[in-house]
């Protein structure tokens, strides 16, 4: 299979443990098309005031 289109490579990752509901933590699910992770991350710190490195990833 050949991918020509970024819609043609899907990546879903599943959590090693569900999230709690408790703590000072935030549990996003982004869709992204055309945009690589650490732009994401960039972008999610920036709109909620905090560092880059505080943003983790799956």
């Amino acid at each position: 299979m050949v991918r020509a289109v970024p819609e043609d490579f899907r990546v879903e990752e599943i959590p090693l443990y569900p999230a709690s509901g408790s703590g000072d933590h935030l549990y996003l699910r982004i869709e992204k098309v055309g945009r690589n992770t650490q732009d994401v991350v960039r972008d999610v710190a920036r709109l909620l005031s905090v560092r880059e490195r505080d943003v983790g990833v799956a």
